[in-house]
């Protein structure tokens, strides 16, 4: 009878954590396929000449 009972409390475990696990697995993929939203702006750009054309180079800052 108690090991009936031990069984079943550590099933319940592993249900929570199994449930757990796959909440946090579909969180990551989400961020992972989307990207993390954050605001920013430009604050400097720098031109330079290379090859016969001009090259740009944005400076951002930002926050998360």
């Amino acid at each position: 009878m108690a090991g009936t009972f031990c069984l079943g409390i550590f099933g319940i475990v592993f249900l929570i954590i199994d449930i757990y696990c796959i909440i946090k697995m579909v969180e990551f993929f989400s961020i992972k396929k989307n990207g993390v939203c954050c605001s920013g702006k430009a604050i400097r750009l720098d031109k330079a000449f290379s090859k016969a054309r001009y090259v740009y180079t944005p400076w951002y800052e930002y926050t998360t």
